[in-house]
């Protein structure tokens, strides 16, 4: 089945939440560390620009030779020391650029030779001879070296504050992208309460009206219960009571499965010789007439009418792509074959128009169990959900509706049939719909069924092991 949005939210939007609130608490974090970077970097560029005015004041003091202030030596070392601070800011910034910072150092060393060199006199040779041509050829290159490194430093600044405005523009994304999902996260837990709430709601309504009417009907509870199990998010649970209400009804004896025709079963416990005989035959009477009620009813294979319906259907399962399994076995049971065959064919041709026509992975599984004298049909398949109005339909608390038409006939003939079906979505453990379930309750046709007859029950007395052991062999 295809993963949705509402399946990957369903029972982990609080977990969801936090996380993402962790989350933006990082990210939030690290866009205030690359917003320093950013401001560090600026200011870095700002300070080298400031050294490197400072040293072209020296270096045009120089060259028009009027000995100002900008050749002084404090004014030289704050020039000087302006170079080593920007160093400073740089290792700090931690940048993995290990080229630009080496480029720094070479400039600060190129710096200070630049300084000794326009800060010295005549009688230390630098000028003799033809001062003006040293100056021109000495200084001047080295100043035009120095502002050569100076560009290209600058430019190495320019490229680290793009890379860091590059993962800052990234991080931001991120952090709107998950300040985005935390509503989101929100009003779908908001939804998904107000709906638990709502068929909280509506089942209590429901229950109040079978109270109030007086509804015995088991399988009418069992639906309510598991309904309202799934609605609330509870699927596993659901799924708990339905398995071990089947094995109820299956171990239930005879006499109490027929108590709705023949009247409440008879309890053989403590009786005196008169009541003890006046029960047991009750107990004949009412067995005897569940086989004489039986051996007018007609009866089919239901394994064989399951593979008519299908020939019939197969090309149109085939042509969608539907992956068809089946799990049946041999039994007889009750019912008449046409009309049940009829209900079966409206099952199957509501499943098939009701999938979702993109999932690649569409099926349909039909199987059969047999427990005790019970037969369980399931009808599996990976189609769109029930109507709500429809499930109220099929429990007899709404008035039918056309729209339902093909399984409200289903029903009705299954019913017809004294036969018992029922009809719900099914969730998966986390609540997110994968499917929809159909099951009929049959009734199998006995394989020691005898004939019925009048059969009489001579007396029933109390006696020990060895009374009746020495009477039947008297009597042999």
């Amino acid at each position: 089945m295809k993963v949705n949005l509402k399946s990957l939210f369903q029972g982990r939007t609080k977990a969801l939440s936090t996380l993402s609130l962790f989350a933006l608490i990082g990210l939030s974090s690290a866009l205030q560390y690359y917003s320093n970077q950013t401001t560090k970097v600026l200011a870095l560029q700002d300070g080298l620009q400031t050294c490197f005015t400072r040293v072209h004041n020296s270096y045009t003091a120089r060259l028009l030779g009027s000995g100002s202030e900008y050749l002084s030596e404090s004014f030289v070392r704050t020039s000087e020391e302006c170079m080593g601070e920007v160093i400073r800011v740089y290792e700090d910034l931690n940048l993995s650029n290990t080229v630009l910072l080496d480029d720094l150092n070479t400039m600060a060393t190129d710096l200070s030779w630049f300084h000794q060199k326009i800060t010295a006199t005549e009688t230390e040779g630098l000028f003799e001879g033809n001062p003006e041509s040293v100056l021109l050829s000495n200084v001047g290159s080295r100043f035009e070296k120095l502002e050569i490194k100076k560009e290209e430093v600058n430019q190495g600044l320019v490229n680290a504050k793009n890379n860091i405005n590059g993962i800052k523009a990234n991080v931001g994304l991120l952090f709107y992208g998950v300040a985005a999902l935390v509503p989101l996260l929100l009003v779908f837990d908001y939804f998904q309460r107000r709906k638990q709430e709502e068929v909280m709601e509506e089942s209590e309504s429901t229950a109040r009206k079978l109270i109030k009417e007086g509804a015995e009907d088991s399988q009418v509870i069992q639906h309510l219960v598991i309904d309202t199990l799934n609605g609330i998010g509870l699927p596993n649970v659901a799924k708990v009571f339905e398995l071990n209400r089947a094995k109820n009804i299956s171990l239930q004896p005879e006499v109490e499965k027929e108590k709705d025709t023949v009247g409440k079963p008879i309890m053989l416990t403590g009786y005196s010789k008169k009541s003890g005989q006046d029960q047991a035959e009750k107990a004949w009477s009412q067995a005897e007439l569940i086989e004489k009620r039986n051996a007018n009813r007609e009866s089919f294979e239901l394994e064989d009418s399951i593979s008519n319906v299908i020939d019939h259907i197969s090309s149109k399962i085939f042509t969608l792509g539907i992956k068809l399994d089946t799990q049946t076995e041999p039994v007889k049971v009750y019912g008449n074959k046409e009309s049940m065959e009829q209900a079966l064919y409206n099952l199957f041709i509501n499943a098939i128009d009701n999938y979702n026509f993109d999932d690649p992975q569409k099926f349909l599984r039909v199987s059969t169990r047999k427990l005790g004298s019970t037969v369980l049909v399931d009808l599996f398949d990976s189609g769109n959900e029930y109507d709500r109005d429809f499930l109220k339909q099929s429990k007899g608390l709404l008035e039918a509706d056309e729209d339902f038409t093909d399984l409200a006939i289903a029903q009705s003939l299954i019913e017809e049939n004294e036969a018992k079906i029922s009809f719900e979505n099914v969730a998966n453990e986390d609540g997110a719909q994968v499917g929809r379930k159909v099951q009929l309750i049959l009734e199998a046709v006995s394989e020691k069924a005898k004939k019925p007859g009048k059969r009489k029950l001579a007396r029933v007395e109390k006696t020990t092991k060895r009374e009746l052991l020495k009477r039947l062999a008297q009597a042999n």
